[in-house]
């Protein structure tokens, strides 16, 4: 494993730790996720700040506030890395404010994509109002697929005006993966993410098949195609990646030796949703002079927080909470 991925291993296995002990009656995965957004940040967890983002967040909303659902967590998180977090939660709430507006319904997802929103706080109608118009392309191409996460990802094509959110291009990364994968959530996931980044929708698609199957090679496998998003995100920024693969698959035996991260307390599929993101955020970060670095980074941050939330939202409606 090269030196900066297993440091942002190390960072992520001490981040996690120090997450848990602040969101005691929180679930693994969402352990995990507010983890991987401190290294997507390259920030040591600090015990004080999420503290008090946590704090800031209860005395900032009303008790019943969308605010306080499963967002809590990863909301809280990202109050932490921000000096002036009473701003940042009153951007947040105006953000709010406009995509219900906009006409979409409030939702768990909704107070995260109002997060996701703040860079365009000062447009923040003309971001909603473009991102109620996206939601319903995606509704009208896959009305059974398209859901509330959506949401997140519709904000996201919005918010970049010189490179918009490409319905065709979604769709033809779509029918690409349909092929391999059928017509499920985690296609329409990273066909919404391949949409978002100036890539070959096709080939990134492509692309993404022969790194999942290249993984299962090398002895990773789950029941599940949650990865899928995070796989698509490596393709896009990677292509057929040997090395790619492979340390996918090495992060995930690596985090299994881990405590914490067993079959039993995480789940298969969401360690290898983690080893993808750390894969994903370690090419990132490689690239970070690239000029596409802030939209790659802020799509990867989407992902992150779809693809872990909408796991335990999952968790919760199996076990009747």
């Amino acid at each position: 494993m090269q030196a900066s991925l297993m440091r942002s291993c190390e960072q992520f296995i001490e981040n996690r730790k120090r997450v848990e002990r602040v969101f005691l009656l929180s679930t693994p995965q969402q352990h995990c996720m507010c983890a991987l957004l401190l290294c997507l940040d390259d920030c040591d967890a600090d015990l004080a700040a999420i503290r008090r983002g946590l704090h800031t967040l209860r005395r900032r909303t009303p008790v019943f506030s969308t605010f306080r659902g499963v967002g809590i967590t990863p909301i809280a998180t990202k109050l932490s890395m921000r000096d002036r977090d009473d701003q940042w939660i009153n951007y947040a709430k105006d953000n709010l404010r406009a995509l219900k507006k906009a006409g979409f319904a409030p939702t768990d997802y909704l107070c995260l994509a109002a997060m996701l929103m703040i860079k365009r706080h000062d447009k923040a109608e003309a971001v909603a109002a473009r991102a109620r118009e996206i939601y319903a392309s995606m509704r009208h191409a896959h009305r059974i697929l398209t859901a509330s996460e959506d949401v997140c990802f519709a904000v996201l094509g919005a918010m970049y005006e010189d490179e918009p959110y490409a319905a065709a291009a979604a769709e033809t990364a779509f029918e690409t993966l349909k092929g391999s994968f059928g017509a499920v959530n985690p296609v329409l996931t990273a066909a919404n993410e391949l949409a978002l980044l100036s890539v070959d929708p096709k080939q990134a698609a492509l692309d993404t098949a022969w790194l999942y199957a290249r993984i299962r090679a090398l002895g990773v496998r789950t029941k599940t195609k949650s990865e899928l998003g995070m796989l698509a995100l490596i393709a896009a920024l990677c292509g057929q990646d040997e090395q790619a693969a492979k340390d996918v698959a090495e992060t995930e035996q690596y985090l299994a030796r881990q405590r914490g991260f067993s079959a039993v307390k995480l789940g298969r599929a969401q360690r290898l949703m983690c080893a993808a993101s750390l894969v994903a955020i370690d090419r990132l970060h490689a690239a970070k002079d690239d000029k596409a670095y802030a939209k790659r980074r802020d799509t990867l941050q989407c992902a992150l927080i779809v693809d872990f939330t909408l796991s335990v939202v999952q968790g919760m409606a199996a076990t009747g909470i």
